[in-house]
């Protein structure tokens, strides 16, 4: 089956939206919901339509990693394989649009964030996971199954770790952290409070501290030593994000499969150093 990917500049988009201003995630937000034929617009139309100053749709580019609009534009035109507008139609047809907004949506989801795996990363997570005295996961709201889920991972390997999804004891834990432990954050907006702050605390008494965000400039990964991204599209207007945990779960597996294999070589080496 042939599954269109996700266009790189909605990858990159949904990668700064978290470290953009308010004008600014303003435009973010209009051009990931009416995208189409924003080649064909000048900047006056689409910072009216936006309701945004011309400057505020430059300085989005910039941080896209783009050289202005007309960048934007030229990548915008050559990727624009996103598949149809779901409508909220009746009968049969709406049935087959609703089933291919989920499963296609999680497909890409998964195809996307699988492009965005960097295997070094994996390899420094497995090294730690491997040697670590003690682990501890936090999540808040939609991240504590998948925090939970990797908690289970771990345990049938052997591997104590604990789930933290409330802020005082998540504290308290981050602060008995000594070098040669680990802290797992998981967050899609990389922006939940407690879950940065327990990572921050953490690296700072010489843990290593290891995210799994879909926000590449967010606070989480400025306080985290390995990092994971995922990308994935909304299912509803409004921050749906379940689609970010189904890429999510899948990073939790890769990381859990890749310590299966690899208990042998990392445990008890001199490679499961702090990162």
């Amino acid at each position: 089956m042939d599954v269109p990917r996700t266009p790189s500049w909605q990858i990159k988009l949904r990668g700064v939206i978290g470290s953009l201003g308010a004008q600014e995630r303003r435009f973010a937000e209009y051009l990931l919901n009416s995208f189409a034929g924003i080649e064909k617009e000048p900047i006056a139309v689409l910072a009216k339509e936006a309701q945004v100053s011309e400057a505020t749709v430059v300085r989005v580019c910039h941080k896209m990693g783009y050289s202005g609009l007309k960048e934007l534009k030229i990548v915008v035109a050559r990727e624009n394989e996103t598949a149809g507008s779901f409508d909220g139609g009746i009968g049969g047809q709406y049935m087959d649009e609703l089933k291919e907004r989920v499963f296609m949506g999680a497909i890409r989801a998964l195809q996307d964030t699988m492009n965005l795996i960097d295997e070094d990363e994996v390899e420094k997570a497995t090294k730690v996971l491997c040697n670590a005295n003690y682990i501890s996961i936090y999540g808040v709201g939609g991240s504590v199954p998948v925090a939970r889920s990797l908690k289970h991972q771990l345990m049938k390997l052997g591997i104590p770790s604990n789930v933290y999804n409330e802020f005082q004891p998540s504290i308290i834990a981050a602060e008995k952290y000594n070098k040669g432990d680990v802290a797992i954050g998981i967050s899609h907006s990389g922006e939940s409070s407690q879950v940065v702050e327990a990572l921050r605390i953490a690296r700072g008494k010489g843990a290593t501290t290891i995210c799994i965000t879909s926000y590449g400039d967010s606070a989480i990964t400025h306080c985290s030593g390995v990092k994971f991204f995922t990308t994935s599209e909304t299912l509803l207007n409004g921050g749906d994000n379940s689609l970010a945990r189904i890429a999510q779960t899948s990073i939790i597996n890769l990381l859990y499969l890749n310590v299966a294999l690899k208990y042998n070589r990392y445990h008890n080496t001199d490679e499961g150093e702090t990162i």
